[in-house]
Parts: structure tokens; C-alpha cells; sequence
């Protein structure tokens, strides 16, 4: 629930999100690694993301969920959403100040790759 604009803009944000973290995350990672590695290198990355960060981020989901659950009168709980979403958005925050602060772009292969010629037309 809530209003209209506000759940279209939030999906709308979602789908530039997911682009950025899976879309250009194959894209960093199949620009850093060797072509002998590069399918392994971008496997990990999928079970990383997909599998392993999925599994993780719905078991915590969970146990946050419940955490922030305020018994009242009736039969179900109440849950207080603004504290809910506040502390995933300042890890977030946080884990965005960590990254940009220690990220070192690396040597990429193209770089590192010979120079192809041209083909004639």
C-alpha cells in the first residue's frame, strides 16, 4: 500500500539498482579477468550475487523483520516500518562510503590485450 507514485518510483529506482549491482558487475568482472578464468570468474560472481547473497539476505530479512515487531492488542503484530528499511538504507549508506574510499581500479585486460587490426572492407 501507500500511494501510487510513490511505489512506481520506488520500482522504478529498484530496476536501476539491480541494472548497476548484476548488469555492471559482469561487465567489471568479465573486463578484469583472463580470458582462461573469465567463465569461472563470472560463475563466482553469479553464485556470489544470486545464490550465496540471496540466501543470506532473506534469512536476515527475516530475523530483522522480527526483530522490529511491536506486540499490540490484537492478534498480529505491528511492525515499525520506518526503523524496518532506516538501518538497511544507513548500512548501505555506509557500505557505499567503505567502497568508494578503498576501491582501487584494477590493471583491466584490455589493457593488457594486443592490438587487433583492422579488417578491410
Amino acid at each position: 500500500g501507500g500511494p501510487w507514485t510513490l511505489v512506481v518510483a520506488s520500482l522504478g529506482l529498484h530496476g536501476c539498482c539491480y541494472a548497476f549491482v548484476f548488469g555492471l558487475g559482469q561487465v567489471f568482472v568479465d573486463q578484469c579477468s583472463r580470458s582462461d578464468v573469465r567463465a569461472s570468474a563470472q560463475a563466482l560472481h553469479q553464485v556470489v550475487t544470486f545464490g550465496l547473497g540471496s540466501l543470506i539476505g532473506v534469512a536476515l530479512a527475516g530475523v530483522v523483520y522480527d526483530s522490529f515487531q511491536q506486540p499490540t492488542a490484537s492478534v498480529s503484530p505491528t511492525v515499525d516500518f520506518t526503523q524496518f528499511y532506516l538501518w538497511p538504507m544507513v548500512l548501505a549508506g555506509v557500505c557505499v562510503a567503505v567502497f568508494a574510499a578503498l576501491f582501487k581500479t584494477p590493471t583491466l585486460r584490455a589493457a593488457r590485450r594486443p592490438s587487433v587490426p583492422d579488417l578491410p572492407m
